[in-house]
């Protein structure tokens, strides 16, 4: 018999526990009462994935989260504010 596929979890500490709040309020007013946490969590990892492939194209690494965090915003504030 295969073995079964694994089923991984993610542990939110006990100091992690507002940004998950924060992450659940966020997205449950955006998905109009579809909300999945699994489903946001999946599209997190996929843009965060995506992002750091570009800046590795690029040979871009950034000396904290907050300088790439502030990085992709601008980057989406650029793209939007020009269209």
């Amino acid at each position: 018999m295969a073995d079964a596929p694994a089923a991984p979890s993610i542990w939110f500490g006990e100091d992690d526990i507002s940004q998950l709040e924060e992450f659940d309020y966020h997205f449950k007013r955006r998905t109009e009462g579809n909300y999945s946490r699994s489903k946001e969590i999946k599209r997190a990892m996929e843009t965060h994935r995506i992002v750091d492939e570009v800046l590795a194209e690029f040979d871009w690494h950034a000396s904290s989260e907050r300088e790439r965090h502030a990085l992709v915003r601008q980057a989406l504030y650029d793209h939007f504010r020009d269209e």
